[in-house]
Order: structure tokens, then sequence, then C-alpha cells
């Protein structure tokens, strides 16, 4: 045999006058199987007999009483094989053929040297039609016969056996369900109906049937019994009688008389028969999940921002009774039954509705507003069961859905701030917010977090480095400083006077020292709208450049005839923090006329004042008539040559300011400016 998938199969050999013989072999792919099988020659004229062995229990095995047999049953038969091979083993009930199997699936197999073989019958003596008993109750036949080419070659005698199963009542249960959590039908929410069916085995006429129930729980479902039974309109429990037409009794179970019915419900009925008034015994059961119990209402939810959820009295609370327009409002309910439970929320503003929310919606869409209250409608489980009454809406809340603006004036963003000023290097800027405000008194704010609902208030935060602070403290954070509402209020950072408070994991206490640093700034408001960040850089600078002579001309020098005397030196001026030179000069004072000290140079510039010029705070010279010259192009090593056109003591001075700008972004280098000198003697 070829194109045989891989797999088990039974290999079967018969010859008329053998024995048959059957194997099983697995075929592999890919592989050729062999079988061997050997025939048997059988007893020449013997006949082939069958023979009911008797009855048995389906799982024991053991044997069962013929006169009280019940429910599932084998029937067992041998065959003993002659000369005539049989086609089929038939099994018959009454003489009526109910079971029949080919010859070569004898349960036993085929036994060596031996024509014995062993078939069953699974007889289901409750078997049912519909609702109909298969077989009913009393004596019955049972026998077996062999069959060839579609006639019978040996027929067992037949076994007197008696049915006595017992009678019972199907219960199915129709109307308005859903499934729970764990895919366990429920039932309720509506009027129910109870369809009860007898099923007859004795044959017995009926009248009614009697229904009643019980709080029962459903382990297998892990569902808590009830904690009523259910009322089929006599009272909770109580039991009840519905007269069978057509086979069937009906019982309404109505959701008016049964409200707190929750839970398992074990439902038992019996037959009431016409013809002595008995009742069949035991009850026939069956458990059902019932609910008729809406959700109850336990409290409304907002989170904050979308990160910190609490209940609405304890958000608004917090807020001064404000909320904003992108924190999710949602209602907690619980239920005992079914669940999936379901819910709108309206925005009511008075009596009107502005707004109907699903779970999790937040107050985008409402304008923004006052007194307004939320309300929780259409509450309700899977089974569509409701409170008994309305859940009450919340408290009035105020509605602001705009955050704080921030400009600000500050030029000096990413440049480097000069620190020695009295009040130009200070951050100013204009705060807008018309809506819920900063608070009543100024303070530090914080937006939301997962376990915090936040402060209104300035958010000031300091960046050095790897190390952030929160400001938290000091006189530059007043209410003179730092305005709480207003369109268009000023609003003024005074960086000296800010303190900070624990320092972070790893980073020094917070102190204002040269060195680079963000500022960044948020106003938060009462509903918790956090502005966008004003957030400026800067390099705050109070250190003076150092001026210093490589070569100094200091000394007592002889014109010795000459009208004048040239003089060496070298100049370098440098930052310790390696802030760019902005200007660096070379002059002198001490003669009667400019000209009296020159720097060598084509042509060669006068350097001598009677009184020292200083620097403006734009690093202009003052007086502009001054005599200098600027060497800032070649400050970090200035060599010069010094000429001396007159006699007399005079004083060389090299100073120098940083690079730095005020607050408006204009260079200012107040108090920045350093100068080292040296003095020179000149005589005939």
């Amino acid at each position: 045999m070829t194109d045989l998938e891989p797999g088990s199969y039974t290999v079967q050999a018969s010859k008329e006058g053998y024995t048959p013989q059957s194997k099983s072999v697995a075929v592999e792919a890919g592989r050729t199987t062999q079988v061997d099988l050997v025939l048997q020659p059988a007893q020449p004229g013997q006949p082939t007999t069958i023979a009911v062995e008797g009855l048995y229990e389906s799982d024991t095995l053991s044997p069962v009483d013929p006169n009280n047999v019940q429910g599932l049953v084998i029937v067992r038969a041998k065959v003993a094989l002659g000369s005539v091979v049989p086609d089929k083993v038939q099994f018959l009930l009454d003489g009526n053929v109910e079971y029949e199997v080919s010859f070569g699936a004898a349960s036993q197999g085929i036994r060596p040297q031996q024509a014995t073989y062993t078939f069953e019958w699974r007889l289901d003596t409750a078997a049912l039609n519909g609702n109909q008993p298969k077989y009913l109750n009393g004596p019955h036949t049972v026998s077996a016969r062999l069959v060839k080419g579609g006639n019978p070659i040996a027929t067992s005698s037949a076994t007197n056996v008696r049915f006595n199963n017992e009678d019972f009542v199907r219960l199915a249960i129709q109307g308005n369900n859903a499934k729970d959590a764990n895919n366990f039908t429920w039932y309720g929410g509506q009027d129910l109906t109870v369809v009860a069916t007898p099923v007859l085995y004795s044959g017995r006429p009926v009248s009614k049937v009697r229904l009643q129930t019980t709080p029962a729980s459903i382990s297998n479902a892990d569902i808590a019994a009830s904690s009523t039974a259910v009322d089929l309109g006599s009272g909770a429990g109580v039991a009840v009688e519905a007269p069978v037409t057509g086979g069937q009794a009906t019982f309404t179970v109505q959701k008016s008389l049964n409200g707190s019915v929750e839970g398992g419900i074990r439902f038992s009925a019996q037959i009431r028969y016409a013809d002595d008034g008995t009742l069949s015994n035991p009850p026939s059961t069956a458990y059902y999940a019932l609910d008729f119990v809406g959700p109850t209402f336990n409290n409304y939810y907002v989170t904050l921002n979308g990160v910190y959820k609490h209940t609405f009295a304890n958000i608004t609370r917090a807020t001064g009774n404000w909320l904003n327009g992108q924190s999710p409002i949602t209602v907690k309910a619980t239920d005992n039954g079914v669940g999936g439970v379901t819910y709108q929320v309206q925005v009511l503003q008075g009596s009107t509705v502005v707004a109907t929310l699903n779970p999790g919606d937040t107050l985008a869409s409402v304008p923004e507003g006052n007194n307004y209250k939320l309300q929780v409608v259409n509450l309700k489980d899977a089974l569509g069961n409701a409170p008994a009454t309305n859940p009450s809406p919340t408290s009035t809340f105020n509605l602001d859905k705009t955050k704080p603006a921030l400009t600000t004036t500050f030029g000096a963003n990413g440049k480097v701030l000069n620190g020695t000023l009295d009040t130009r290097y200070e951050i100013l800027g204009k705060l807008t917010e018309t809506g819920s405000g900063l608070g009543t008194t100024l303070q530090v704010g914080a937006a939301p977090t997962a376990s915090s609902p936040g402060q209104s208030g300035w958010l000031i935060q300091v960046t050095r480095g790897s190390c952030t602070y929160t400001i938290d403290s000091g006189t530059g954070f007043s209410s003179a400083n730092l305005p709480l509402s207003g369109s268009n209020a000023s609003y003024t950072v005074n960086q000296k006077n800010l303190l900070a408070g624990s320092a972070p994991s790893g980073c020094s206490p917070y102190a204002l020292t040269d060195g680079n640093y963000t500022f960044t700034i948020r106003a938060i408001d009462q509903a918790r709208n956090v502005s966008d960040p004003i957030t400026v850089s800067f390099y705050w600078l109070t250190q003076k450049p150092v001026v210093q002579f490589l070569q100094s001309p200091s000394g007592i020098y002889n014109l010795g005839g000459s009208s004048y005397v040239q003089v060496n030196g070298a100049l370098k001026v440098s930052h310790p923090a390696g802030i760019p030179i902005y200007k660096a000069i070379l002059y002198s004072t001490g003669g009667s006329t400019s000209s009296d000290v020159q720097l060598v140079a084509s042509p060669n510039v006068n350097l001598n004042n009677s009184t020292a010029p200083t620097f403006n705070s734009d690093a202009s010279i003052n007086p502009a008539t001054a005599s200098f010259y600027n060497f800032t192009a070649s400050a970090g090593n200035f060599p010069f040559t010094l000429q001396f056109n007159a006699t007399g003591s005079f004083h060389v001075v090299a100073a120098a300011v940083p690079e730095a700008y005020d607050n408006t972004g204009a260079i200012n280098v107040s108090n920045l400016e350093n100068t080292t000198s040296t003095k020179v003697i000149v005589e005939h």
C-alpha cells in the first residue's frame, strides 16, 4: 500500500475458513513499514456462536442487577468463532437493533491460537429524544446476533432486564442575560421565565410541577449565594406549583418582587403526579446566578492633571473649588452581581445640562465658568439594573482651563550677567492670570504628581551643572516681586535673595556663586493649570580679570643727554573663569602733557594723563579725552616699548574689564575693572 499519510493504522487480514488477524502499526514519513499476518485455519464444521455475557456498571465494571437497571450500563457479548467469519455484531433491545459494530473491532483483539472475541455496547437506559425518554421503565430484553452478507448467522438467547430510571424535571431559565468578568452567565434586570419540563421514565400522568428556591453558592464560578431567595409570587423561598401544559410548566421571576436578589440561587423542582397526587423524589435541581440589584454608588473621582487621583471632595478642597480642563472625571461604583458597570456624568450649571461626559472624559468641552456640579446618570450594571435612587450631585466648583502666561524682558540669556550690579541683574517679566489665580498668599508652587495634588504659586528652579534646586524662600520670593493674579502684571525674580530647600542627593547646598545657571520659572494657578516655562541661562559673574606685567618697565632711567628714553615691558590679561576680556588699556599718569609718555608704534600713541581714566558701565573710557592704548586684541600677551619724553615720576597702568551684560542685554562692566601699575622715574 502506498500514498499513506504518516500516522497509526490497523491492518486486518481475513479469509473464508481462517481466523482473521489484525495488527496496529505506525507509518513514518519516508520509510517502508512491513506487517506480517499469519492466518490460522478455523476448525472445519464448528459453528460460530454469540452469547450475552451480562450487564456491567460503566465506571466500576461491576455486574448490574438485571431487575434494577439505571443510567449508562455496558452490555457485553462473547463470540466463539467457528468456520464462518461474520461481518458485523448487532445488539438488540426488545428485538430491535440498537447498535452494531464491525466484527474486526473486537475489544479484546485476536488472541493467538484462540477464536474467542468480546464486544461491548454502552447502553444509556436514560437516553432522551428531545425531552422525552427513549426507553420507558419496565421489562425489556437484551440480545445479540452475528450477521454476514446481511443475514443473521447466530443469535444469542434474550436476557430479561428491568429499567428503573427516576423521573426528573429539566429546568431552563430564559430572559435578559449577560456574562461577568469570568465569562459566567447571569440573568436578571428584567422579568425572567423558568421552564420546567417533566421527563417521565415511569410513563405516569402529571398535573403540575412544584418549584422552590433557596440561596446557594456556585462554587465552580466563585459566585456567592444571594442574601435572599427568589419570590415566585408567594413570598421569598415559598414553593409554588404551575400546571403542565404541552409537556411544560412555566414560572415567572418578576423583577418587581426580587429587587434584593443578587447571587447564586438553587431551583428545586418536583413532579406532581395526576394519578395519586404524590410528588416525585428526589427533587431536580439547577443553579443560576441572578441579579436584580443595581450598582452601589461610592464617589466621584478626579484625576488631577491626569496623574493624581482622589475623590472630588479631596481635590476641590486642595484647589479651592477649582478644576481644570485636563483632569479625567470618573465614578466609583461597586456591584456584587454581574458587574460591567457603566455610567455617564452630566455637568450641570443650575438645572441646565452643559455637557454629558463618558467615563474618563475631561472638562475640556465645558466652557470656563462658575457654580458647576457633576451628576452621575445612567448608572447600571451589564443587565441594566440601576440604583433605586439617583446618586446626589457634587458640590459646586469653578472651571479654569487657561494656564497662566509668562513673558520676560531678560536680555542676558546665554550671556555673562554682571552679578555686582544693584538691580539690573534681576529676571523681569509679565504674568497674565485672570482665572483661578495663584492662591490667596504667595507660596511655592508644585505641579500635581501621582502622590500629591500639588500647590498653586510660583515654581522657580535653578540648575547648576547636574544639580537642580527648587527655590522655597528668601527675600527675593515675596508678594511684592511675584504677583498672584492680574493681566500683564509685572514680576521680578531677584537671584541674589533666593534660598533653596534641601539639596538634591550628591549636590552641595545652594549658593549663588560665579558660574553657569539656568533659571526655570513657572506659575501654577489654583486649578493646577501650569504655565509654559520661562527659561533663562547665564553666567553669573562677580570676579574681576587678572592684569599682570610679564615684564615690568619699572625703574629709574636717565635721559643721558637725549630727548627721550625707551623702556620695554610686557602685559598679560586673563580671567580665572575664562570669561572673554572685553577691553584692556594701557596709560600713564604723572607728566604735564599727554606726549610725555608714548607707546612706541607707527605712529607713537600718547599715553599720559593728569588723572587716571576709568571705565564707564558700557566699557567706554572716562573722560572721553583720555590718552591710552587699547591692547584688547593682544591681551593674552602684549609686549610693548614705552618712550619717555620728559623727566619726572610716572605711573604706568594697565586696566581691563571682562565681557559682561545687564538684564537688558546691554554691555555693563560696572565694578568689574581691575588694574595693575608700576612706577617709572626719568632723570636728566
